[in-house]
């Protein structure tokens, strides 16, 4: 917001120069973001960024207030009375004009005023308007709408002059729109209202978006001659929803939108009439105030214990020195009990509801560079790690151990690629106002991100060897308009060739590279009885879904070839992501150590030909299955095909290790214990053995 170091001094002493008073205000948490010098109209002016809790310092009043709360000035208000004297200023009300107000809806409208100024002739503004509204960037139009636009910046009450003789009925009516009803607004473009906009209305047509921007058809122009002025309040809320799914933004929207004073409905008004009666050649007849509905009671009182300032702060301020900071601020002090006063909160104030908000305050007027730096007096407090927490970095340094890059990418993803596979995108959650158009879904999943990424690091990389890994969230759909659930998954993705280096050659990555790291965590996560069954995924081919005792923990697999063509990625890619929260759920963090075996092992093997469709995960769990007692472990050793294996069979080889606790077993033992698995296993899978 552009503030006009000249106008400001109508308002408060400025004995030092602007760039002085900037400092002050940035000080005091009011940021100056620069001085601009204006050398033809002898002004300079103050960029000043306000925060949205502070709409009180949207006016040259406000920011004058401020000056004054923190140089020690005194505040002088504008006039705006109607002084009852010789003058052009002054005026009678003409009591004998009835405007009828109706508001249906008053919790988006609590209150509106309007006043009827008859046979008004007027021109241009006289210079002093016309130049500071220049220096904060407002052109000059005529002096009725200069006087809104001034009085807007100047108190920062917004309001809106209608040509009187352009309404059809002489009412006003204030209500929500209909259903295909628009508005064309003074910028001439037709806007479409649904039912949660909220018009003014002369009782048969709109003639005003409340609080945006006026109707053109009842625009005030240099041939007007009656004049019905408007000063309401309205809901910040439905002012900042119209204002946004319109996109269409004011003056007047940017101050409903953070709350205006309700005080200053009315003096604001008043300010604007005595400024269009002192300054138009003539007017005629100025009807009293026509009103409907309430102003809300925005003021309240806080009481305010004096020893929060040093808890707080760890300065001591004299409480005299407290009051006369906010009384300087606007505020009123009242001694109550000892120790604490009842502070006043007045309505351009609203930010105020807790004895923290004003230990701020005089935070601010004391200086903060005046308090000195402490170590907080804070007892440490031992959080215990939860199981999630504890997977998510036993997946991180099982990740790093095996020679991935961390990357952290963005949520948002384009829809694109789930287009181009022709995948419905049903279950997931779309942004209603993204701000970049390509980026328009919450992931479903991690591999959209991880893709762009490997695709990336091909294209600017001299290297061929990309390994990846990602912890994030994942986001489900939308459920009965509740926010989507969010699961934080861990994602792996490897592609191009391992580089050779003296330990070990280089070599093309596989599927079991990725595979490799989820069995690592499996087995430091303690979670067994992993089962990885074949599944179908819309990104992956040889695609198969880790499971837990019949629950799904994720997925895993090689890149189709229609999505590395998407993604532009010349070489294999390998693909997978669990569920970090599913996973902690069956993780097994406590340890039991047994001691080394005292008595020797003995391994048989056993290589066995079997149907095609016959997964080795299959054999395993079947010889698990017969629970022998001695028998230790299983290992697949070898996996052939081709040469004189019949066609449609493999070859599996399996190494199992023998061993009882109690003593060394004999071969005999050994032989007559593994006969017994070889049977089970070939008739249970029709298999043979393979001498």
């Amino acid at each position: 917001m552009k503030i006009s170091f000249n106008w400001l001094k109508d308002y408060v002493a400025l004995n030092q120069r602007a760039e002085e008073t900037a400092r002050l205000l940035t000080s005091a948490g009011l940021e100056v973001k620069g001085v601009e010098s204006f050398l033809g109209l002898k002004d300079k002016v103050m960029e000043i960024e306000i925060t949205s809790n502070r709409p009180d310092w949207l006016s040259h009043v406000g920011v004058a207030r401020e000056i004054a709360a923190v140089s020690g000035g005194k505040l002088v208000y504008p006039e705006w009375q109607n002084l009852e004297k010789k003058g052009k200023a002054a005026f009678v009300r003409d009591r004998k004009k009835i405007l009828p107000i109706e508001i249906q809806d008053t919790q988006y409208c609590p209150y509106y005023s309007a006043c009827l100024l008859e046979n008004v002739v007027f021109g241009e503004s006289p210079d002093f308007i016309k130049k500071r509204l220049n220096a904060v960037g407002m052109r000059p139009i005529n002096l009725i709408v200069d006087v809104t636009n001034y009085v807007l910046l100047e108190l920062g009450q917004p309001l809106h002059a209608f040509d009187w003789d352009h309404l059809s009925q002489e009412k006003i009516l204030v209500r929500r729109a209909r259903e295909k009803e628009s508005l064309r607004a003074i910028n001439g473009t037709d806007y479409p209202l649904n039912t949660r906009d909220l018009l003014i209305t002369d009782g048969a047509r709109p003639i005003a978006l409340a609080g945006v921007m006026g109707g053109l058809e009842s625009e005030v122009s240099l041939k007007t001659k009656n004049i019905l002025l408007e000063s309401a309040y309205f809901s910040p809320a439905v002012i900042r929803r119209t204002s946004q799914r319109l996109g269409l933004s004011s003056d007047s929207s940017y101050r409903f939108e953070r709350g205006v004073d309700p005080v200053g409905v009315d003096t604001g008004r008043e300010r604007a009439i005595r400024l269009i009666c002192q300054y138009a050649k003539s007017v005629g007849n100025v009807s009293v105030v026509f009103k409907g509905g309430r102003l809300p009671k925005k003021t309240g009182t806080i009481q305010f214990p004096l020893g929060e300032i040093r808890r707080i702060l760890g300065v001591d301020i004299p409480s005299q020195k407290v009051s006369q900071y906010f009384r300087a601020l606007g505020l009123s002090v009242k001694p109550a009990k000892k120790g604490t006063v009842t502070v006043g909160v007045p309505s351009f104030r609203q930010d105020l509801t807790r004895p923290v908000d004003l230990v701020e305050e005089a935070a601010r007027l004391y200086g903060y560079d005046r308090i000195t730096e402490t170590l907080p007096d804070i007892e440490p407090v031992y959080i215990e790690e939860s199981c999630l927490r504890k997977t998510e970095e036993m997946a991180r340094e099982t990740a790093l151990g095996s020679g991935l890059n961390e990357t952290v990418t963005f949520s948002l993803i384009s829809e694109k690629v789930f287009e181009k596979l022709a995948v419905p995108l049903l279950a997931v959650t779309r942004v209603v106002n993204p701000q970049n158009k390509e980026l328009t879904l919450m992931r479903p999943s991690l591999f959209p991100s991880l893709l762009e990424v490997v695709k990336t690091n091909f294209y600017h990389s001299s290297s061929n060897d990309v390994r990846l890994f990602e912890i994030a969230n994942v986001y489900g759909p939308e459920v009965n308009q509740a926010l989507p659930k969010e699961e934080l998954t861990f994602a792996v993705a490897v592609a191009g060739a391992r580089n050779s280096h003296w330990l070990e050659k280089g070599r093309k990555y596989t599927f079991f590279d990725v595979k490799g790291v989820f069995e690592e965590i499996f087995e430091r996560l303690g979670i067994q009885e992993i089962k990885f069954v074949p599944y179908e995924n819309p990104f992956l081919e040889q695609a198969f879904s880790m499971e837990c005792q019949g629950m799904a923990l994720g997925v895993l697999g090689k890149v189709s070839n229609p999505v590395k063509s998407f993604y532009d990625i010349s070489s294999d890619a390998f693909i997978g992501q669990i569920s970090l929260e599913k996973i902690a759920h069956a993780a097994r963090f406590e340890r039991r150590y047994k001691l080394l075996p005292k008595y020797p092992a003995s391994r048989r093997d056993m290589a066995l030909i079997l149907g095609e469709n016959v997964p080795a995960g299959e054999v395993i769990d079947h010889v698990r299955s017969l629970g022998f007692e001695f028998m230790r472990a299983i290992d697949l050793l070898d996996f052939y095909r081709g040469g004189q294996i019949p066609t449609g069979k493999k070859s599996l080889a399996f190494s199992i290790e023998y061993r009882s606790d109690e003593k060394t077993l004999t071969a005999e033992e050994v032989n007559d214990l593994h006969a017994k698995v070889v049977e089970s296993v070939t008739r249970h899978f029709s298999a043979q053995l393979r001498s």
